[in-house]
């Protein structure tokens, strides 16, 4: 039986790590554990996270760099006989990686996001521990490409493998109809942190101009971050506050699902992505996505995608125009995502590619 303890910051349910490790741990021959960067004792979790049958730990850190906390992370490998590590993390996770130098726990890491668009003191920070991992894990071809020639220079001779993150296809069609009390047709969904790499500001001006053609029309932005104000305040400028809703943070999957099964589009303009989960399962739960033309997007959204210029929000508003005013286009379109979304991203698959690996670690070992 492999020991694998997965590192995350934070237990929710909404963590890609964290649904990776649940779905893994349910294969055989693999112990899979849990442990919360953040989370104390006395922090109530996600009832969804704690509802799972995964054996977990909190080390209670105050700060980013909580000698406490990874003295107690390294304690726990000893004890747990851990056999691999598995961190997601840039800086907490670079510092986990170092917590555990000298015992027999081997490291896997997995990038998650387009480094072209981190600082330099970003990449370093996380870089630097790269000489101690056994494997790297990048979420796509895009995301492994993006690491600057330094990067690639500290993982020297490391195996490096993509393994794209999956979704669990049970979980949207298992959920009903959204618990936000929401407009009847037409809805366009969007979905993700309100941050900058998001780009709402470019969607927002090109919905402005979607409902000059389908006045009827209703954007829902699903999320909340510390952009907030500041596109409420956009939407109220642009004359559509009466047409966007901002539902903030959501704290279920399902809740997200909700709003998908009602909505009749997706948008996703963002400047750059590491995968873009939120895509794929707008793409699973059958809906058409209108997606910046970005490479990583143009992989993993593949030839189902409508793609737009995330600088000209006009390319937004026609693909989106285009698609309101024509159903059976855009029913054709959604059934044509929601198939590459099931046959290639499914959570079951990840799980296997990340199984087989640790495996491989072990057999290494």
């Amino acid at each position: 039986m492999v020991r694998v303890l997965v590192f995350v910051n934070e237990f929710t349910s909404t963590s890609i790590p964290v649904e990776i490790a649940a779905k893994t741990h349910s294969q055989s021959g693999v112990e899979i554990t849990l442990v919360s960067y953040y989370d104390g004792p006395e922090d109530s979790i996600d009832p969804d996270v704690e509802a799972l049958d995964i054996p977990m730990f909190k080390l209670n850190a105050s700060s980013r760099i909580d000698l406490a906390a990874y003295r107690r992370l390294r304690r726990i490998c000893v004890e747990q006989n851990v056999d691999i590590l598995h961190t997601h993390h840039n800086s907490t996770g670079s510092i986990s990686r170092l917590a555990v130098v000298g015992t027999d726990t081997q490291i896997i890491n997995t990038e998650h996001n387009d480094h072209q668009y981190f600082s330099h003191l970003q990449k370093s920070v996380n870089a630097v521990t790269y000489p101690l991992t056994d494997t790297m894990v990048s979420n796509s071809k895009n995301t492994k490409t993006s690491l600057e020639w330094y990067e690639k220079l500290l993982l020297g001779e490391t195996r490096h493998e993509v393994v794209y993150n999956g979704i669990d296809t049970s979980r949207i069609d298992e959920t009903e109809d959204s618990v936000i009390d929401l407009p009847t047709d037409p809805l366009v969904v969007t979905a993700g942190r309100l941050v900058e790499q998001k780009n709402y500001s470019t969607l927002l001006r090109a919905f402005s101009k979607v409902v000059n053609q389908v006045p009827e029309a209703t954007l829902v932005i699903v999320g909340d971050g510390p952009l907030s104000d500041e596109l409420e305040t956009l939407a109220a400028d642009l004359g559509i506050e009466e047409s966007v809703i901002f539902t903030g943070y959501l704290p279920r999957r399902e809740d997200v699902y909700g709003v998908y099964k009602e909505a009749q589009i997706a948008v996703f303009p963002s400047w750059y992505e590491g995968f873009c989960v939120a895509a794929v399962e707008a793409m699973a739960a059958g809906l058409p996505v209108v997606v910046s033309d970005i490479h990583v997007l143009r992989e993993v959204v593949g030839d189902p995608g409508i793609f737009a210029d995330p600088n000209v929000p006009d390319t937004f508003t026609n693909a989106v125009v285009e698609l309101l005013e024509n159903p059976d286009k855009c029913e054709q379109s959604g059934n044509e995502t929601r198939e590459r979304a099931r046959e290639k991203f499914s959570l079951g698959y990840t799980a296997q590619e990340y199984l087989n690996l640790y495996e491989m670690m072990a057999e290494r070992s």
